[in-house]
């Protein structure tokens, strides 16, 4: 196959006034062919794609030292492809025929650090989206996010467990009308004040439980949430010494009556203090509603109305 844009001496990707204004440079014969061929759409496309083959062959030819044929001479070929030999070519001790030279090893070293380099950058933008992502979809759902580990960086919270179970079996009411869709763990229903100090609740499997933190000294509900059973979930309450109090159930009826009349509420004995010790750490409490062997909570139980009327 002829190279019949080195035969015009133009690029392959000239068009088709480039062409026609260069067949004035050959024969008759060879500008009757060109033009049947370079100036019809879809022969052109077709010759286009065995031109970029026949390139490609070139190349590897001209590399090993291979004859090329008569159609495609050598002094086209070099017009149009350059001499990909460099010439400071080194002569091969056995054979004496000239070999390519290498690119040095620093350059690849160089390229494969910046792939390396990109790579992770794409990672690093990779993650920080899908966090953003979450957390957008998180405010959507109206799900209370646990704090972020940097906002207790270096806090030692103080684990406490319970040494008694915080709930009974509790049978099914004969009326289930009243009851409501049981809330997403985590749910935190009221807050007063900034949520800055980790209260870390994990509630055994079983029943779910609903906590409020009060204000000893008001009888006001500082924080009030809900955690599933088999379930931990860390809150952010505020700064304050405060009394815990749970009540425990499988049929919620909503924040004014909780897990309903049959459902167990007690009040884990002492109080929880959290406050900050320094400014870059707050210092808060991890509870588990046991039962855990040696426990170091003890409960008491409260009455409903007493719970409930605690806002």
């Amino acid at each position: 196959m002829d190279d019949l844009y080195a035969i015009l001496r133009i690029s392959p990707s000239a068009s088709a006034s480039e062409i026609e204004s260069r067949l004035s440079s050959v024969s008759a014969y060879e500008a009757a062919r060109i033009r049947a061929i370079l100036l019809v759409e879809a022969r052109r496309k077709a010759y286009d794609k065995a031109h970029q083959a026949m390139m490609r062959t070139s190349i590897l030819r001209y590399a090993l030292r291979v004859t090329n044929t008569a159609n495609w001479p050598q002094s086209l070929q070099q017009r149009w492809l350059g001499d990909p030999i460099s010439k400071k070519d080194h002569s091969n001790s056995i054979t004496g025929r000239k070999t390519r030279r290498y690119p040095s090893i620093l350059k690849k070293v160089k390229e494969a650090l910046k792939f390396l380099v990109a790579l992770a950058l794409f990672v690093l933008l990779g993650a920080a989206a899908i966090n953003l992502v979450v957390k957008g979809c998180s405010k959507l759902l109206g799900v209370d996010q646990a704090p972020t580990e940097s906002m207790y960086r270096n806090a030692t919270p103080n684990v406490s467990t319970t040494s008694e179970p915080t709930s009974n079996a509790v049978a099914p009411p004969e009326d289930l009308s009243d009851t409501l869709p049981r809330p997403r763990s985590g749910t935190v229903f009221k807050r007063r004040g900034n949520g800055v100090a980790p209260f870390e609740v994990t509630v055994p499997e079983g029943l779910d439980s609903y906590i409020k933190v009060v204000n000893p000294e008001t009888g006001a509900v500082v924080c009030s949430f809900y955690v599933r059973a088999s379930d931990k979930k860390k809150i952010a309450v505020p700064i304050g010494k405060f009394h815990v109090y749970v009540n425990t159930g499988a049929f919620w009826y909503g924040t004014k009556k909780g897990f309903g009349p049959n459902s167990g509420r007690n009040r884990l004995i002492g109080d929880f203090e959290f406050y900050s010790d320094t400014p870059s750490r707050t210092m808060g409490h991890t509870i588990i509603l046991g039962p855990v062997t040696n426990g170091n909570l003890s409960l008491e139980k409260v009455d409903q109305s007493r719970f409930d009327d605690m806002e």
